[in-house]
């Protein structure tokens, strides 16, 4: 199967605060599954983001982390296997993000 990704995928997880661009009050929290220069993955809270939408973020990596601002958009949701709170995992790419942001989410940076 040909890999289609752009950009290596890293194992790596960190809290991430997210909601629709334009709608702060309809946020929710979640911990990425991996990260690269394009963009994440994570589980999400069901019909919160849907394929197309720009998504706002503002991620932390480890306690008392500093705060990391970024917008995506959402390229693919997918249910989970497992019923949970959080059913939905959806791939985001990056729109805005500061390159030593990104530097700093993979861990070259920390």
């Amino acid at each position: 199967m040909e890999n289609r990704r752009k950009h290596l995928r890293n194992e790596t997880s960190f809290e991430v605060k997210y909601y629709p661009e334009g709608m702060e009050n309809q946020f929710a929290y979640s911990i990425s599954n991996n990260v690269s220069k394009g963009g994440l993955s994570m589980p999400a809270v069901s019909k919160i983001a849907k394929t197309g939408d720009v998504i706002r973020m503002e991620m932390t990596r480890g306690a008392g982390g500093d705060r990391i601002l970024a917008s995506g958009k959402v390229k693919w949701v997918n249910m989970r296997k497992r019923k949970a709170l959080l059913d939905e995992e959806i791939g985001v790419e990056f729109t805005d993000i500061l390159p030593s942001d990104i530097d700093r989410l993979i861990g070259t940076h920390l």
